[in-house]
């Protein structure tokens, strides 16, 4: 209750004092993924940039706890492939803002101890089998599910980020998912395709093949 009373307390100051907060951050703490998504937008190994460092987080994550954030988001890259993660978690939470992570699973039940340290963990799945291994890759849809089981045998928040693609907007899938969702008490998000931005401009090539008119 500490957290959700110091967020809703914040809220209603901003609204007050009509200050504009950074409630939520999303923090791209690694350009480095062990997937390769079709679809992916991100274009990191393009741009070849270091990771920052640990206490150049540190350091981000004080001024955004002084701004008055109460949720940071760990994104990537695949974020669970920091070794650091859990010192990153461990500083957020150290501030009394909430943690969240999304990954691709297949770390997950390695590092379990990590998320273990989340306030939510956030799963991408894109379906049935068939349909997550067309949209992420084959193989991905079992590291998916094992997370999946993992988090929820641990007692972990979860939720599972889904993107839409021709391959899961069924009602196969879609039931897939609810009924999932009802056996492992998660949440879905749904979220559309995004195209690629290279040099401020944006390109569509990655969405091609997973758009319901493309072949």
């Amino acid at each position: 209750w500490g957290k959700r009373t110091s967020w809703v307390c914040r809220a209603i100051s901003s609204k007050i004092l009509k200050r504009c907060i950074p409630f939520t951050v999303q923090m791209s703490i690694t350009t480095v993924c062990n997937f390769k998504c079709g679809y992916c937008y991100a274009v990191y190994p393009e741009r070849k940039i270091k990771d920052l460092s640990k206490e150049t987080w540190f350091r981000i994550i004080d001024e955004l706890a002084d701004l008055g954030t109460r949720r940071i988001s760990l994104v990537g890259g695949e974020p669970f492939l920091r070794q650091d993660v859990g010192d990153l978690i461990d500083y957020i939470s150290s501030k009394r803002m909430e943690c969240a992570a999304t990954s691709n699973g297949a770390l997950v039940p390695l590092r379990i101890d990590v998320a273990k340290k989340l306030d939510l963990l956030c799963i991408s799945l894109d379906g049935d089998k068939t349909a997550h291994d067309l949209n992420r890759g084959r193989g991905t849809f079992e590291k998916a599910i094992d997370a999946i089981k993992a988090a929820h045998e641990h007692n972990i928040p979860l939720q599972v980020a889904t993107t839409l693609t021709k391959y899961n907007i069924n009602d196969i899938c879609l039931n897939y998912l609810l009924d999932l969702a009802k056996q492992y008490n998660f949440k879905i998000g749904f979220a559309t395709l995004v195209n690629q931005v290279k040099n401020g401009v944006k390109s569509p090539l990655n969405c091609q093949g997973f758009l319901k008119n493309s072949k």
